[in-house]
């Protein structure tokens, strides 16, 4: 993961008329419909990438508890005790998708170029156009 500070971070003026950049870098993170908003009414381009960010993370982290869910129904449906396991995986996806949120949240709000390894990259396209 790349942190580093953005080009327009200090003393810039905001490029978006209505709301601070620092809080849509936050709000951007509130689900994937706060990175929408953020990605298509935002002119500042930290808050444009945080956006695009957000929306490929929750992408990213349904199809992981989607694929975990399946395989727990079918581990269940073998061996009780198999499908507890796997259950357990769940919980602990679920605790590492929570704390990379709000992770990825604070480093919106600060207007970091927070770059997660594989979306990051996509992201940045996005926002670029």
């Amino acid at each position: 993961m790349t942190d580093y500070a953005s080009p327009q971070q200090e003393g810039s003026v905001p490029q978006s008329a209505g709301i601070d950049p620092k809080i849509g870098g936050l709000l951007a993170y509130f689900t994937w419909i706060g990175g929408l908003i953020m990605l298509l009414t935002q002119k500042h381009s930290e808050v444009r990438f945080h956006g695009a960010q957000s929306i490929l993370f929750n992408i990213a982290l349904f199809a992981i508890y989607l694929v975990i869910g399946i395989l727990q129904f079918i581990a269940g449906l073998i061996f009780w005790a198999l499908g507890l396991a796997v259950g357990v995986l769940y919980a602990l996806a679920a605790v590492g998708g929570l704390v990379l949120w709000i992770v990825l949240a604070i480093k919106g709000y600060k207007l970091l170029h927070y770059r997660l390894p594989v979306i990051g990259k996509i992201a940045e396209k996005w926002a670029a156009s």
